[in-house]
């Protein structure tokens, strides 16, 4: 019994509650909670969630990784309400703006 809650606890209400005071979608919170297990253990699991975030936020000021910032933030729920497009619209023009960029 302890098991499964602990499974349910880990895997998906903690990076669900946490996730979403961060801004990080629940995704990329299980993934980073995943990766900080295999590379720090416990202490990974605290820290990597904190580190996704702020990922997002770098990923955000550089017009190059945009795109990542999209993919790993949650903020696509909060924005849809205000300028009413897709996320996945948004993806598409700053893939095609940043290839522009480059050639």
């Amino acid at each position: 019994m302890f098991w499964f809650v602990q499974l349910l606890e880990g895997n998906f209400l903690n990076p669900k509650i946490v996730g979403s005071s961060v801004n990080v979608n629940a995704f990329a919170a299980i993934l980073s909670l995943i990766i900080g297990a295999s590379v720090w253990g416990v202490a990974g699991m605290v820290l990597f969630l904190p580190f996704a975030a702020m990922l997002k936020v770098v990923c955000k000021e550089y017009e190059q990784l945009q795109a990542l910032g999209l993919l790993i933030g949650n903020d696509n729920f909060v924005e849809k309400k205000k300028n009413k497009k897709n996320i996945f619209k948004r993806l598409k023009e700053k893939l095609i703006n940043n290839n522009s960029c480059e050639n």
